[in-house]
């Protein structure tokens, strides 16, 4: 597994989520026990948009770092990485989205790919 993996790891996890927010705003919002309103949908899209954006520099961000690819894994996977584990904790313990099965599971992939960035961006290889 390398650093430039875990990366693109990454970029096609973000893409599935905002494929998620484009299409099945109606099973999201249903799990969180909210109401699709016009503004819901129209936030939706502008952070499914712009999870697109960041799915794609995820992907291409192995080249234009080149040597500093560890830096970039620093930045990018680790310490904003873990604003997506963070905010979701934070929106729960809050009572803003509930603690149920599908909200704790949706934190897994969000956390190893956290970890991973951890691993890889501070290996000596």
């Amino acid at each position: 597994m390398t650093l430039t993996l875990v990366f693109r790891i990454q970029a096609v996890f973000l893409a599935l989520m905002a494929i998620m927010m484009f299409t099945q705003l109606e099973m999201m919002a249903a799990d969180m026990s909210w109401t699709v309103t016009p503004g819901l949908t129209a936030m939706a899209e502008h952070m499914a948009a712009a999870a697109i954006g960041f799915a794609v520099i995820s992907w291409v961000m192995p080249s234009l770092a080149g040597d500093n690819i560890k830096q970039a894994g620093m930045i990018m996977g680790v310490y904003l990485g873990a604003l997506f584990i963070i905010m979701p904790f934070y929106h729960m313990a809050t009572e803003l989205i509930p603690t149920n099965s599908m909200t704790l599971s949706m934190q897994i992939p969000p956390i190893v790919i956290w970890l991973l960035f951890i691993w890889k961006s501070r290996a000596s290889d």
